[in-house]
């Protein structure tokens, strides 16, 4: 069964970046997972200033490539959204598209100044190494330290 749903990850986020470029979308992830309600596959939708339009069109566009494909065995839920405002950082990439956000991020281990954890500014990516602004104070992290990093929701006023 594992086996057979990593097949349809891969299947479907191949597909999925085939047409992506039509609705001016990159692919940020593709999941399909048991929960206690079912099966959901979930396609996780990128772009700037992402719509619910963008979203119904890339699923209606994927549904039918799925019924036709006739890849999923069962009942499943579809679920075509963006990755949220918490969206997570995967790789340094990621740093440098985001420069100028507000990042929390999450270290292996405690730094020589004892702290694991961080929220601050991203102001610049050089190599593998982020620089944060962190209450006006610039910290330097390298990337294979970072365990997990999330970008941070706020408010303007």
């Amino acid at each position: 069964m594992f086996s057979q749903n990593i097949h349809i990850v891969e299947r479907v986020k191949e597909y999925s970046e085939k047409i992506a470029p039509k609705f001016g979308v990159e692919i940020f992830d593709v999941k399909f997972v048991r929960e206690p309600s079912g099966y959901t596959l979930r396609i996780f939708l990128d772009k700037e200033n992402l719509t619910l339009e963008d979203c119904a069109n890339f699923s209606k566009e994927i549904s039918k490539w799925l019924d036709k494909e006739d890849l999923i065995p069962h009942k499943y839920n579809l679920e075509v959204s963006s990755p949220g405002l918490n969206r997570p950082l995967r790789n340094i990439d990621d740093y440098k598209k985001y420069i100028g956000r507000k990042c929390k991020i999450e270290l292996f281990k405690k730094d020589p100044s004892g702290r694991k954890n961080y929220t601050g500014y991203i102001k610049g990516v050089d190599g593998e190494v982020i620089l944060l602004d962190v209450k006006k104070e610039e910290i330097i992290v390298n990337y294979s330290d970072i365990k997990k990093g999330n970008l941070e929701f706020e408010i303007k006023e």
